[in-house]
């Protein structure tokens, strides 16, 4: 009986470790890996220059701006009301014009680099789930400062069981 017992330990003592071996965990660090990317460079000198398009459009703005208040400061003192009053509206205009361009300026850049950056992260993203497949690790985590999970094997999720657990 103690031989069967002894055995018996033995064996789940040999499966516990074996599936503990089967267990491979693996590190990067994503930063690294997209900054060498040569694409990113090409893509950083591509957002450069449409952010800078952008600039010299908003400076072109604030130019005739200026040059409006100009006008407007220029306008002798007796005047007619509406020839001040049409400067002041022109200007108000011009205000909503240039904070307008402003929202809509951040939010095209914003959508550029996604566009340029995405496809960059897809096939690192993409290489990084090969190599895991191929070297068998079960979880890729990024070393990165602030950095995730990268990729996991199929595993069972526990988060049902553990709210059970809590009464949530």
């Amino acid at each position: 009986m103690r031989k069967l017992i002894f055995t018996l330990l033995a064996a789940v003592s040999l499966a516990t470790s074996s599936q503990a071996q089967t267990i491979k965990l693996g590190h990067i660090n994503s930063a690294e890996i997209i900054e060498a990317m040569p694409a990113m460079k090409v893509a950083k000198d591509s957002l450069q220059r449409f952010s800078a398009a952008i600039e010299k459009q908003y400076g072109q703005m604030g130019a005739e701006y200026q040059n409006l208040l100009k006008e407007y400061d220029a306008l002798p003192a007796n005047v007619e009301s509406f020839v001040k009053e049409d400067k002041e509206k022109q200007l108000l205009a011009m205000q909503e014009r240039i904070k307008t361009f402003e929202e809509g300026a951040q939010q095209k850049v914003a959508k550029k680099q996604e566009e340029l950056v995405q496809p960059i992260l897809k096939k690192i993203q993409d290489a990084i789930k090969l190599v895991a497949e191929d070297g068998k690790y079960s979880y890729i985590f990024d070393s990165t400062p602030g950095g995730s999970l990268l990729y996991q094997s199929t595993s069972t999720d526990i988060a049902a069981d553990v709210k059970r657990k809590l009464g949530i």
